[in-house]
């Protein structure tokens, strides 16, 4: 059986969409913003089902099962924006948080309830009473001999998603600075949208459908960018290898360095004899490499060697002010879970032993 190009299009999303939503599922360490995009990208699958199944001569006599599924893209948009609303807010170092998820969806569902109530005045109402006066003067397409319905339905989708591109690019712009990938993925959007709304006003079916098939192919795209942390986070890879050092744009290492220093500093999390990579990691919501990378970065010593050089300092605090107390107590006290790695690290890093340093101490820190 042959197929129009636009009809492999859409049949090769729907599986690139799936596979993806998958892909999201699979990562192991998953936020909000993931699951958001997993909601988004089957949304996309769902939308793909008419124009991938439906002949030519069906898609200008829609059966009744069509019009709720392209009712159900209104949520593209909102989605979206809820989407990098959620990035923004798992960045602590942002200075222009978003709204939280609950506020943000109900920010989101009033344009397409606005839009909803708007449909129903026209179409569903009594003609004698003033509804559906609109029936007469709108979606006339020569092309398409859909009802005026389905016309509403299919223009008011990629107004909602054009809006909704648009906000996210203020949001984005304000509250994600200097993150290029993801700004230019929502530029081309916004761009695609405007086409989509122009050719469903004017009734260029051919044209809407190519835009539709370049939307479906931008929001795959960026799905399966999601699986790549790294670019979704506003980090620049160097190398092709994933295990290459992730050197963070200007703005966003300044993020992470107050994130670090935070937490180091603030909250002393190396006190923690359990602390390993992964949890650090976790708390700095950046992967394990990502955090190998911008501790060699900043302070030029590996993960380890930080987390060491914290915890003799601090044992050497506590060796200082509190002289009676044993140093088996501030052995754990200070981070670390087993005396025999205390003394060699304590050794490595003084040239003495835990013992000798309280002991040729003059009261001050060296």
């Amino acid at each position: 059986m042959d197929f129009p190009p636009l009809t492999l299009v859409f049949i090769a999303g729907i599986g690139a969409a799936l596979f993806g939503a998958a892909g999201i599922l699979g990562i192991p360490q998953k936020q909000e913003s993931h699951y958001l995009m997993v909601a988004l990208l089957l949304l996309v699958a769902l939308g793909m089902l008419p124009p991938a199944i439906l002949s030519a001569s069906e898609m200008n006599h829609l059966p009744g099962w069509v019009y709720p599924i392209v009712a159900s893209q209104w949520a593209l948009g909102p989605l979206l924006f809820l989407f990098f609303n959620s990035l923004i807010n798992n960045r602590k170092g942002s200075r222009n948080p978003g709204t939280s998820l609950k506020s943000g969806i109900s920010h989101a569902l009033l344009p397409g309830c606005a839009l909803f109530l708007a449909v129903f005045l026209v179409f569903g109402g009594d003609p004698e009473n003033g509804g559906g006066s609109l029936r007469a003067n709108f979606g006339a397409n020569p092309q398409a001999e859909t009802t005026d319905l389905m016309s509403w339905l299919a223009t008011t989708s990629p107004a909602l998603l054009l809006i909704y591109t648009l906000l996210s690019i203020r949001l984005l712009r304000n509250g994600l600075p200097g993150r290029s990938g993801p700004l230019g993925f929502l530029i081309l959007l916004a761009l695609d949208s405007a086409l989509i709304l122009a050719s469903s006003i004017l009734g260029w079916l051919e044209v809407s459908l190519a835009g539709n098939a370049i939307a479906v192919i931008l929001l795959i795209l960026f799905g399966f960018l999601l699986l790549k942390q790294p670019l979704i986070q506003g980090l620049r890879i160097v190398g092709r290898s994933s295990s290459q050092f992730i050197v963070p744009g200007p703005s966003e290492l300044n993020t992470l360095q107050e994130d670090l220093a935070h937490l180091l500093e603030s909250e002393k999390i190396y006190l923690d004899e359990d602390l390993d990579r992964r949890r650090f990691a976790e708390m700095m919501e950046i992967s394990e490499k990502q955090l190998g990378g911008l501790v060699q970065h900043i302070y030029g010593v590996g993960f380890l060697d930080l987390l060491r050089r914290y915890r003799i300092s601090e044992a050497k605090r506590l060796l200082l002010e509190q002289p009676d107390r044993s140093i088996l107590s501030i052995t754990y006290a200070s981070g670390f879970n087993s005396r025999s790695v205390f003394y060699e690290a304590f050794r490595k890093e003084t040239g003495q032993t835990p013992s000798q340093f309280r002991k040729n101490s003059t009261g001050s820190l060296s």
